[in-house]
């Protein structure tokens, strides 16, 4: 039977957790709006009493393209450099959804290194010319063992997927 791990009355959305324990502890990001929230436990034996809580670390930027809130897009993906986590905006002042990039501390997940000033542009592998849909869904990401391109999937309307190609190294960069 499931156990709900979120308080009662809560839109809590976007939840995943890290791929490995960090520092002895299972890591889970979560959204309660407008914020990404993090959250750690020793184990994932959940019993209805213990519940996941608002713990912001990644917040809505004013006057920026995330300005409204902002949610998980991926699993974080481990680097060298850092856990990449892929993360969704939205604008206050058109309401569009757009994909951003954080990059995380390996062993503090909450010390954000690098945040995208500007969305992402993700090249298309579609045949189609028409643009993507505004609203950008939880989408899984991948790395193929040996590449440094991670693959993003994301809805492109009427019930079709597109997948878009970024080099980790443009991922990495905290310039854009």
């Amino acid at each position: 039977m499931p156990t709900l791990i979120i308080p009662p009355g809560i839109d809590d959305k976007d939840a995943c957790l890290f791929p490995e324990k960090i520092g002895g502890k299972y890591v889970i990001l979560h959204r309660i709006q407008p914020s990404i929230d993090i959250n750690r436990f020793d184990n994932l034996n959940f019993t209805g009493k213990r519940l996941l809580t608002h713990n912001p670390f990644v917040f809505p930027r004013k006057g920026m393209w995330d300005s409204a809130k902002v949610g998980i897009s991926s699993v974080p993906l481990k680097t060298e450099k850092g856990w990449i986590l892929l993360y969704h905006g939205v604008s206050a002042d058109d309401s569009r959804y757009r994909i951003g990039v954080l990059l995380l501390d390996l062993k503090d997940p909450e010390k954000v290194l690098a945040r995208s000033r500007l969305p992402r542009s993700l090249s298309r592998k579609s045949p189609t010319k028409r643009k993507v849909s505004s609203r950008t869904s939880s989408s899984p990401a991948a790395r193929h063992q040996g590449q440094e391109t991670f693959h993003l999937l994301r809805r492109c309307g009427q019930g079709r997927r597109c997948r878009h190609d970024a080099p980790e190294e443009t991922l990495r960069s905290p310039r854009h």
